[in-house]
C-alpha cells in the first residue's frame, strides 16, 4: 500500500482484518481433516488407500487454502496448496503427518499475530460506511467524510484522544461550512475564533430582531460552537490532555447531535 505525504492513515489500514471465527473455522476444519484420517488410520493400520479417496478431505483442504490465502497467512496457505498438489497419490499414513505439518506451520505463523478483540458494544462503531454521523449528515458535511470514519474507529478501539481528536475536525468543518454559506466566503483559512465573529456579525445583519427564531436557531448554533472552540478544541491540542471513554462517547454523542442540527438549518 502506498501512502500520500499528510495523509491520515488509519490503523486499519495497515491491519489485516477479519473475523476471529475466520481462525475458529480453519482449526476445526483442519481438526475435522486430521480426525478423519487419523480414525482411518487406527482403524486400519495397514491401509493403502490414497487420502483423496476420502471425499470431504479434498474439498476441506481447498477452503483451508482459500482461507489462509485471504487472511494473508502466506506460509500457511503454500503448505496448504502443496498438500493438495500431492493428495491424489498420496497415502492416508502421509495424508496424517502433512495435515499435522500443516496444523505446526499455522501455529508457528499465528505466534507472530497479534489479535484485537472488539467489545460488542464498540464494534458497532468500527468501519461504518457512511460513519456513525449516518448519511444525510455526511450528504451535508462530506469533507467530514475521514475523520468520521476515524473517529468511530477509533472509539471502537479504545484510542478516546484520538476519537476527540478526529471530532474536532469534524466540528472544524462544521465552523467552516457555517463561515462560508453565511459570510459568502471561503474561510478554510480562517480559525474558529474569527469564523464565529464574522459570522455573528452577518446574521445580526439578516436577523436584527434577537427574537426572530432563525437569528435564535444561529445564535444557539454559534454559542455552541464557540463553547467547543474554548473548553474541547484547545485542550484537545495540548500534548498532555487524555479523555476517558465516557468523555469520548458524551463529545461523540454531542458532535452527533449537533451535526443533525446543523444540517437541518443549512
Amino acid at each position: 500500500m502506498i501512502f500520500k505525504p499528510f495523509q491520515i492513515v488509519s490503523l486499519w489500514d495497515i491491519m489485516e482484518k477479519f473475523q476471529a471465527n475466520a481462525f475458529l473455522d480453519v482449526c476445526k476444519t483442519l481438526g475435522i481433516i486430521m480426525g478423519s484420517l487419523a480414525v482411518t488410520k487406527y482403524q486400519n493400520p495397514n491401509c493403502a488407500e490414497n487420502a483423496v479417496s476420502m471425499p470431504p478431505i479434498k474439498a476441506q483442504l481447498e477452503w483451508i487454502q482459500m482461507a489462509m490465502a485471504k487472511h494473508n497467512l502466506k506460509l500457511s496457505a503454500i503448505a496448504a496448496k502443496r498438500f493438495l498438489g500431492k493428495l491424489d497419490s498420496m497415502k492416508i499414513d502421509d495424508a496424517h503427518r502433512l495435515s499435522e505439518d500443516l496444523f505446526l506451520r499455522l501455529y508457528d505463523e499465528l505466534k507472530d499475530r497479534q489479535l484485537f478483540i472488539l467489545p460488542s458494544g464498540n464494534a458497532e462503531f468500527y468501519n461504518i460506511k457512511e460513519s456513525f454521523l449516518g448519511k444525510d449528515i455526511i450528504d451535508k458535511f462530506p469533507n467530514a467524510t475521514t475523520d468520521a470514519v476515524e473517529a468511530g474507529n477509533c472509539f471502537a478501539v479504545g484510542r478516546y484522544t484520538a476519537c476527540v481528536f478526529h471530532l474536532m475536525r469534524i466540528m472544524e468543518d462544521c465552523v467552516q461550512k457555517i463561515g462560508t454559506i453565511i459570510t459568502g466566503i471561503n474561510t478554510e483559512d480562517k480559525n474558529w475564533y474569527n469564523i464565529i465573529i464574522d459570522v455573528r456579525k452577518k446574521i445580526k445583519a439578516m436577523f436584527p430582531d434577537e427574537k426572530d427564531s432563525e437569528r435564535i436557531k444561529w445564535d444557539s448554533a454559534l454559542n455552541h460552537l464557540d463553547s467547543v472552540r474554548s473548553a474541547w478544541r484547545n485542550t484537545t491540542m495540548h500534548p498532555k490532555q487524555t479523555y476517558t471513554e465516557e468523555e469520548a462517547e458524551e463529545i461523540l454523542n454531542c458532535v452527533k447531535g449537533f451535526t443533525r442540527q446543523l444540517a437541518k438549518i443549512i
